[in-house]
């Protein structure tokens, strides 16, 4: 409520430092000690503050999505349902949103070509990537910023942690469809780091993706 009030421009509360500023604490899950905030509506501040709360509304969807799975969910049913929900989310903003997967070959190390250490074994895997673009008025259309969230690894805090960043990627990519200061093409790209049975774990999945993503 206390942010609401800030971020609407309803008048300052207690120990506010002006007619225009409101003192607050802000709760985050996770965080011990409160983040103690003074917004004014119309501030840089403020409009940090409402992103930031954005994310937070997008993770909790997200979130949503995983727990509408079930405990018995494995991990590729957690990452198709939460690329799944941010394509929809993507959609729903009018962005030109794309959706792909490809085959990776392997070798033993996880490097991209097989024969380069000496060893005869390659595996094939699937990745998937999935991306939008916000057109940028004043783009030229010959170039862009490519903004890349890697999604499914396994040494990370899990689903929760993906469901984080899908929350803070949508939120980011909202706010630059309103930036009318925005000169360069933004995509932002999820990438597939499940490490499944290509050997190399997370990392080198990622990179497959990606690197399948750019030949394209």
């Amino acid at each position: 409520s206390a942010l609401s009030a800030a971020l609407g421009g309803a008048s300052p509360g207690r120990g506010a430092a002006g007619s225009a500023t409101t003192c607050m604490e802000v709760h985050i899950p996770g965080r011990v000690a409160p983040l103690a905030l003074q917004v004014g509506p119309g501030t840089v501040a403020a409009e940090l503050v409402g992103e930031a709360l954005r994310a937070h509304e997008y993770a909790l969807k997200a979130e949503g999505v995983i727990d509408a799975l079930g405990a018995d969910a494995n991990s590729n049913q957690i990452y198709d349902s939460l690329t799944a929900f941010a394509a929809a989310e993507l959609d729903a903003l009018g962005l030109d949103v794309s959706a792909r997967e490809y085959p990776i070959d392997a070798d033993q190390r996880g490097r991209r070509r097989a024969g380069e250490n000496g060893d005869a074994a390659t595996f094939v895997a699937s990745r998937k990537t999935t991306h939008a673009v916000v057109r940028a008025i004043k783009s030229s259309g010959r170039e862009g910023v490519v903004f890349a969230t890697p999604i499914g690894a396994s040494d990370t805090d899990g689903p929760r942690a993906d469901a984080a960043a899908i929350g803070v990627g949508l939120a980011f990519v909202k706010y630059l469809t309103t930036a009318k200061w925005l000169a360069k093409d933004f995509v932002w790209l999820v990438l597939d780091a499940r490490a499944g049975s290509t050997p190399g774990g997370s990392t080198h999945a990622a990179v497959h993706a990606a690197d399948a993503w750019l030949r394209e």
